[in-house]
C-alpha cells in the first residue's frame, strides 16, 4: 500500500480487503464470544428473575403472616389493657374493703377491750374481796380450831376418872 496521493491500485485494494477481512473475522470471533457471554448472562438473569419471583411470593406470604400476627398482637394488647383496667379496679375495691375491714376490727377491738377491761376490773375487785374474806375466814377458822382444841383438852381432863368429881367439887366449892 502506498501512501501517497496517488489513486489506489488493485493491489492496494486487495491488501486492504485482506486486512479488513481479517479484522472483520476477528471482530466476528469476538462478537461470537460476546454473544455467548451475553447468552450466559441472559440465562443467569432468567434464573435470577425466577428466584426473585419466588422471593417476591415468599415476601408476600411473609407480609400476610406478619399482618395476621400484628392483628393478633393488637387483640392481645386490647385484652391486656382490659385486664389491666379490671385488675386495677379490683385492687382499688379490695383496698377500700380492707380499709373498712380494718376500721371495723379496730372499732371492735376498742369496744371489746373496754368491755374486757371493765370485766377484769370487776373480777379483780371480786377476787380481792374474796381474798380478804378467805383471809378472815382462815383467821376465824384458826381461832375456832384453837378454841376447839382447848375445849377438847378440857373435856379430856374432865373425862378422866376422878377428875369429874374434883371438877364438880371445885365448881361447887367456889360457889
Amino acid at each position: 500500500m502506498t501512501m501517497n496521493n496517488q489513486p489506489a491500485t488493485k493491489k492496494d485494494l486487495a491488501e486492504l480487503e485482506t486486512r479488513l477481512g481479517a479484522r472483520f473475522n476477528e471482530a466476528d470471533a469476538r462478537t461470537g464470544k460476546l454473544d455467548a457471554r451475553v447468552d450466559k448472562l441472559d440465562a443467569r438473569m432468567d434464573k435470577l428473575d425466577v428466584r426473585m419471583d419466588k422471593l417476591d411470593v415468599r415476601m408476600d406470604n411473609f407480609d400476610v403472616r406478619m399482618d395476621k400476627l400484628d392483628a393478633k398482637v393488637d387483640r392481645l394488647d386490647d385484652k391486656i389493657d382490659g385486664s389491666t383496667r379490671r385488675l386495677a379496679l379490683e385492687i382499688v375495691k379490695t383496698n377500700a374493703r380492707m380499709d373498712r375491714f380494718e376500721e371495723r376490727i379496730t372499732k371492735t377491738v376498742q369496744e371489746n377491750s373496754d368491755r374486757i377491761l371493765r370485766a377484769l376490773d370487776r373480777a379483780t375487785r371480786t377476787m380481792e374481796a374474796d381474798s380478804r374474806a378467805v383471809k378472815i375466814h382462815g383467821e376465824t377458822l384458826t381461832g375456832l380450831q384453837r378454841g376447839f382444841q382447848d375445849h377438847e383438852g378440857r373435856l379430856s381432863r374432865l373425862e378422866r376418872p376422878g377428875a369429874r368429881s374434883a371438877g364438880i367439887e371445885a365448881k361447887h366449892g367456889r360457889e
